[in-house]
């Protein structure tokens, strides 16, 4: 699971953390971390704004066989927050 997991996070841009190999992070234009994902064997805490976690849901979706935990946290402004996957 871990490898093909790799594969599919490094096909869509996150690097994995040389400090950690259970943290991933995909950086946006300006080089600043846009989604942080945290790996522990099946469940993956994704952080970041909401409408780019919800994209990486939809490609998750095509690639694998995969529940969401409706487990949400949000910023006053509702822009950013997390999900547990």
């Amino acid at each position: 699971w871990q490898e093909t997991l790799e594969k599919f996070l490094k096909e869509h841009d996150f690097k994995q953390a040389v400090t950690d190999p259970c943290l991933y992070f995909q950086k946006d234009s300006s080089g600043s971390p846009s989604l942080i994902l945290l790996v522990y064997v099946d469940d993956i805490l994704v952080i970041g704004p909401a409408e780019l976690i919800e994209d990486l849901k939809g490609k998750m979706e095509e690639q694998f066989l995969i529940k969401f935990d409706d487990g949400k946290v949000a910023d006053d402004d509702g822009t950013t927050g997390s999900s547990l996957l």
